[in-house]
Formats: C-alpha cells, sequence, structure tokens
C-alpha cells in the first residue's frame, strides 16, 4: 500500500485487531515522513523512548494507544505512522 489518509480505514484497522484480529501491511518507506529522521537503511528505526519501554512494549493495543495519544509526536504522525506505532 502506497499510504492511507482516510481516517475510517485507520480506524477500522484498529477496531479489526481489538477485535483480535492479526494486522499486516506493506507500505511505502516514503510515508513515514515523521520518522525518516530516525531510520536508515542499515540499523532501521531507532524508535524515541516514549515507545520503547516496558510499559508500552508489553501493553495490548487498547493501552498502547492510551499511551500513545500522551506522546506528543503521536498527535503528528500520519496515519499510516500511527498504525506502525500502535503495531510495532
Amino acid at each position: 500500500m502506497y499510504t492511507f489518509s482516510r481516517k475510517p480505514i485507520y480506524q477500522a484497522l484498529l477496531d479489526a485487531a481489538l477485535r483480535g484480529i492479526t494486522i499486516k501491511g506493506i507500505v511505502d518507506r516514503g510515508q513515514f515522513r515523521s520518522m525518516q529522521d530516525l531510520c536508515n537503511p542499515t540499523n532501521g528505526c531507532e524508535l524515541p523512548a516514549d515507545f520503547i519501554n516496558s510499559d508500552f512494549e508489553n501493553a495490548k493495543l487498547d493501552k498502547r494507544l492510551i499511551l500513545a495519544n500522551d506522546i506528543p509526536m503521536f498527535s503528528t504522525l500520519s496515519n499510516s505512522e500511527k498504525i506502525s506505532r500502535a503495531f510495532c
């Protein structure tokens, strides 16, 4: 998928995941503009510390979404980027 900007698609994916459905996708790397400075082809992405702590990593999706809303960077992400942060 190149990208998706429609909020209903974003919400449908989240709702499906909250029902226990496994969500997988392939998206264009260029759609992760807000995180490009955190990523490189050799080492992958180094996420902000807010996203790499045991509370976030061990939380179920519904809790991750609550935690993510308290992270300033999350509000500026595209729908594609938000999905990648929620599911990682």
